[in-house]
């Protein structure tokens, strides 16, 4: 796992080196921008001192997109989701390209922004058409906003992107079971077979939402093998937030909240995931 400071500062030294956003554009400011003395702070882990020279970055350079990205990635880092929202915004303003309002869309989702997220992937899909069939964070999002019918859909598009992913083929289910058209038997008996997802004990989770399977295999297979720490611990995120989000669609919220809150805390995972499951305890507690 990497720290969020040697996350920050390996970013910035790309940033430094003229990489930018892949969404950045040519037109750069004719004045240098330097990042060193932010990335010396970051490297003291001295996080409010590097946002406020972010602060100061974008100050001096009114206008340009980099001193903006910078801030926005501080604080996403620092998992300061809705901190980061506005200088994306702005920073989308100046360069209104799918990949940025794209990354607009998962930090406003992550930010708790469930309505706003939907309208940045959907902005972002209509510049760029290719983004639409491998687009599963959208599909989160729609089943997060009750358009399960929407939700299916998408995840059906990702089936032709991958094939072997146990979680695109179970939230397609979750899409279905939620929708009053069609229910829980008919996601249980009509879940897609996947080959061989490696992640255990995810094969299991497909089981589980085929009623084949039970919590109590699929906790028995985060165990089998021996597994190191580092698997260990990835086992157990995949298995907490499966079964959280197995009860969530069954009703049982205690017990829901009981294992989405051990994903999004005890075991969380760095990565999107993870803040799904944060989300998704935040909508329950509400």
């Amino acid at each position: 796992m990497i720290s969020a400071r040697n996350r920050i500062a390996t970013w910035l030294f790309v940033l430094s080196s003229g990489w930018g956003f892949a969404c950045a554009t040519a037109a750069e400011p004719a004045k240098p921008i330097s990042t060193a003395a932010i990335q010396a702070a970051l490297a003291r882990a001295d996080f409010d001192e590097a946002t406020k020279l972010a602060t100061q970055l974008i100050a001096e350079h009114p206008g340009q997109l980099l001193p903006l990205q910078i801030r926005a990635r501080i604080n996403v880092d620092r998992e300061q989701f809705a901190a980061a929202v506005p200088d994306l915004e702005a920073a989308t303003k100046l360069n209104p390209v799918a990949d940025l309002i794209n990354y607009l869309g998962t930090i406003r989702y992550q930010a708790g922004q469930l309505p706003e997220s939907l309208a940045d992937f959907d902005r972002a899909i209509k510049l760029d058409p290719k983004l639409e069939a491998g687009h599963w964070q959208r599909g989160i999002v729609y089943y997060d906003l009750g358009q399960w019918e929407n939700g299916r859909k998408q995840f059906e598009q990702y089936q032709g992107v991958d094939d072997n992913d146990v979680e695109n083929v179970v939230w397609r289910a979750m899409c279905m079971a939620r929708d009053p058209k069609l229910g829980w038997a008919k996601a249980a008996g009509d879940l897609w077979k996947v080959k061989h997802d490696r992640r255990v004990p995810l094969m299991v989770v497909a089981e589980l939402f085929a009623d084949k399977a039970t919590e109590a295999d699929v906790l028995k297979a985060v165990d089998e093998g021996k597994p190191g720490e580092g698997e260990l611990l990835s086992r157990r995120f995949y298995a907490h937030l499966y079964l959280g989000l197995y009860h969530e669609v069954r009703g049982n919220k205690a017990e829901a909240l009981k294992h989405l809150e051990l994903a999004a805390g005890k075991y969380k995972l760095p990565g999107y995931m993870a803040e799904v499951a944060r989300v998704h305890v935040g909508l329950m507690k509400k």
